[in-house]
C-alpha cells in the first residue's frame, strides 16, 4: 500500500500526499517574502507562481530555461501519535522552460501586442523514512502551462497550468500514485509615468538624458486546484495568491535598448488557504474536517494587502496554528539591471513573523553598465549579441524562519531571445 503521509510546516499544517511538490522554485520570490504573484520576471520557475507569466513571455518572444543546482532538507518529524512520519527531502531533479511567439509577427496589422507562450517544469523530489523502516518514495509532477500576452500601453498576461503527480516507491515496481491539480492566474502591469505621457501629447519626461519610472502591477493566482487537500486526501494544498508591487527608478537608454540603472520595487501580497477546516465532537471523540473554501481566497483588501495584517479564519485555530491568509512583504533594490538584492517577510495568525533574504545578478545587465561607463565600445559585436539575444541570470534566497529556515535556495537561468 501506498502510505500517506501528514507534512508540517510552519507556514500550513495539513495533510496531502505531495506536499513538497507544492515548494515554490522561484528563488528570486522566496527572497522577498515568497510574494510572486504580481511580480514581473523572465524566470520560467516564477510561473510556478503565477502561470500568467508565460503569457508575458510571448510578448518578448523569448526561450527561458532554469535550473535549480542543488536543494534539501534537513531531517524532521512529522505528525504526532500514531503518524508520526518521515523524513529527509532532496530535490534531485528541477527544471523548467517556456518559449514565447509574438503574434504580430505573423499579423502585422493587430492594432496592440500579442503573443502565446508555452511552459514546461519538471520537478522530483527523494523522500527517506527517518527510522528507514519504509523505502525511498520519489514524488514526480510535469506541469505543462500555456498563456496569452496582450499589450496596448498596459500589459496584461492570462494563464493556465495542468500539474500530473505521481509517487512511487522504489522498492515497490507498480505501487504508485496519481493526481492532478491546475493553476490559473492573471497579472496587470500598469505603466503610470508612460499613460501620464500619452495623454500629455506624448511628451516623454526626462531629466539630464534620464527618464523616471513609476510602474504598478497586480497580480493573482491560484495554485494546486482540484487536489482537495482534505484530511489524509490526496493532493497539495489549494492556495491563492493576490498581490501588488510599486517599481521607481530612473533608466537611460543604451544602444537600441532601456537600462535602468537604479529602481527601487516594494511589494505586498496576501497568501489564502482555500481549504477551510473545522472540527466536530461526538460521543467518540473529536473529528477534523476539510472543505473547500468558496470564492477566489476571502481576501480583506485593506486588512491583508494595505495594512498588512493577517486574518485567522478558521472557526479553531487551534487545529491551524497558521492563519487562513498570511501576509507576504517584500523590496527589492535593483542597480544597473546587474546586482539584485532582496529581502521580505511572512506573517500568519498565531505564528512568528520570519524573515527573508537574497540577491541575484543578470549578464545582460552588466553589459549594459560597462557600455554605459564606456568600458566596452558600443561597436562591440560581442556585447551587442549578448545585449540582443542572450541572458543568463543567477539567484539565491534565504530564510531566517519558517519550514526552509537557513536553507539555501539557487536557481540559474538562460534566455535566448
Amino acid at each position: 500500500m501506498i502510505l500517506t503521509v501528514t507534512f508540517v510546516t510552519a507556514a500550513r499544517i495539513e495533510a496531502q500526499f505531495y506536499p513538497e511538490l507544492s515548494f515554490p522554485l522561484s528563488a528570486e520570490a522566496n527572497a522577498m517574502g515568497g510574494a510572486g504573484a504580481a511580480l514581473v520576471s523572465e524566470n520560467p520557475f516564477a510561473a510556478t507562481l503565477n502561470p500568467a507569466l508565460v503569457g508575458l513571455s510571448g510578448l518578448r518572444g523569448d526561450m527561458g530555461i532554469a535550473f535549480v543546482p542543488s536543494f534539501s532538507l534537513p531531517r524532521r518529524y512529522v505528525g504526532s501519535g500514531f503518524y508520526e512520519f518521515w523524513y529527509v527531502t532532496s530535490m534531485t531533479r528541477a527544471a523548467a522552460i517556456h518559449f514565447g511567439i509574438p503574434l504580430n509577427r505573423f499579423w502585422k496589422d493587430l492594432p496592440f501586442q500579442a503573443g502565446v507562450g508555452i511552459g514546461y517544469t519538471n520537478l522530483r523530489y527523494t523522500l527517506v523514512d527517518i527510522g528507514e523502516s519504509s523505502p525511498p518514495r520519489a514524488d514526480y509532477l510535469n506541469g505543462i502551462t500555456i498563456g496569452l500576452g496582450l499589450k496596448y500601453l498596459i500589459t496584461l498576461g492570462i494563464g493556465y497550468t495542468i500539474d500530473p503527480m505521481s509517487s512511487a516507491y522504489q522498492s515497490f515496481p507498480g505501487a504508485e500514485s496519481h493526481t492532478m491539480s491546475h493553476d490559473i492566474g492573471t497579472i496587470l502591469r500598469i505603466p503610470i509615468l508612460r499613460i501620464v505621457s500619452r495623454i500629455a501629447d506624448n511628451r516623454e519626461l526626462a531629466f539630464g538624458g534620464l527618464m523616471p519610472v513609476f510602474n504598478l502591477s497586480l497580480g493573482y493566482s491560484a495554485r494546486n486546484l482540484g487536489t482537495h487537500s482534505y484530511y489524509f486526501g490526496a493532493g497539495t494544498p489549494e492556495q491563492a495568491d493576490l498581490g501588488w508591487n510599486v517599481e521607481l527608478g530612473l533608466k537611460t537608454r543604451v544602444l537600441h535598448h532601456e537600462w535602468k540603472w537604479l529602481s527601487f520595487t516594494l511589494m505586498r501580497e496576501a497568501d489564502a488557504s482555500l481549504i477551510f477546516t473545522s472540527i466536530d465532537s461526538t460521543s467518540n471523540g473529536y473529528y477534523t474536517y476539510y472543505a473547500r473554501r468558496k470564492g477566489l481566497g476571502c481576501f480583506q483588501i485593506y486588512r491583508n494587502l494595505i495594512a498588512g495584517r493577517p486574518t485567522a479564519l478558521d472557526d479553531y485555530p487551534s487545529t491551524r496554528p497558521a492563519g487562513d491568509i498570511a501576509v507576504l512583504k517584500g523590496a527589492q533594490l535593483e542597480l544597473g539591471q546587474f546586482i539584485y538584492l532582496r529581502e521580505g517577510s511572512v506573517t500568519e495568525a498565531g505564528l512568528p513573523t520570519y524573515t527573508t533574504y537574497g540577491w541575484g545578478a543578470k549578464l545582460d545587465g552588466l553589459v549594459r553598465t560597462l557600455l554605459f561607463v564606456h568600458w566596452l565600445s558600443k561597436k562591440d559585436e560581442i556585447a551587442e549579441l549578448l545585449l540582443d539575444h542572450f541572458n543568463l541570470e543567477f539567484n539565491v534566497s534565504k530564510a531566517t524562519g519558517g519550514p526552509f529556515q537557513n536553507q539555501a535556495f539557487e536557481t540559474l537561468e538562460l534566455v535566448v531571445r
